[in-house]
């Protein structure tokens, strides 16, 4: 089997067959995601499932080639960079403020639905991460990177992210915090 035939097989199982079997990779992640986290008491994110199932063909390797974990792994690879990249769980990268230089906060835009799993399995489940989701009517930015969870409303998007890089002077973050006036926050 060429390269080509390889990523061609793979695009038939995750473009056509998984489709129609599962749904979407970023739904089937997601329900399996909430299973492992369920499971074992953290929480996983779509992303991490592409991965690890990567990981697994990469074992199965270990014990013997076989063609179907080629093809199983450029798939998977496949699925999790569309998740990776899709607004859902749109991961912007920002230098972290008031921290060691060249370090990076990673911040993650999740689905509410996801926020609400989340919450259900308890406060000290939620990931030592920034992130941030639109409730409906408004935009919640939850900073957990320190262990010390911290959340704030914004009217908009883009004041919830200057809030979450740590921008306070920015004039997003004192336009939009929802409910105070800046001074209050100060």
């Amino acid at each position: 089997m060429t390269r080509s035939d390889v990523l061609n097989a793979a695009e038939k199982c995750v473009c056509e067959d998984r489709d129609k079997q599962y749904g979407s990779p970023e739904d089937n992640f997601a329900r399996i995601a909430a299973l492992w986290s369920n499971y074992k008491g953290f929480t996983f994110t779509p992303k991490d499932v592409s991965v690890m199932m990567v990981l697994v063909k990469v074992a199965r390797l270990s014990g013997g080639d076989s063609i179907d974990n080629y093809v199983d792994i450029a798939g998977y690879a496949a699925c999790g960079g569309e998740i990776a990249s899709n607004s859902e769980i749109n991961k912007k990268t920002v230098a972290a403020k008031n921290r060691e230089p060249r370090k990076t906060v990673e911040i993650y835009k999740i689905p509410y639905k996801q926020w609400k799993r989340i919450i259900k399995q308890g406060m000290e489940n939620v990931p030592r991460e920034k992130f941030y989701f639109h409730n409906g009517t408004d935009w919640v930015g939850v900073d957990n990177s320190t262990g010390d969870l911290w959340t704030e409303e914004f009217l908009t998007e883009k004041g919830c992210i200057a809030w979450l890089e740590g921008d306070y002077a920015s004039d997003d973050f004192k336009k939009e915090i929802k409910n105070r006036t800046w001074e209050e926050t100060e």
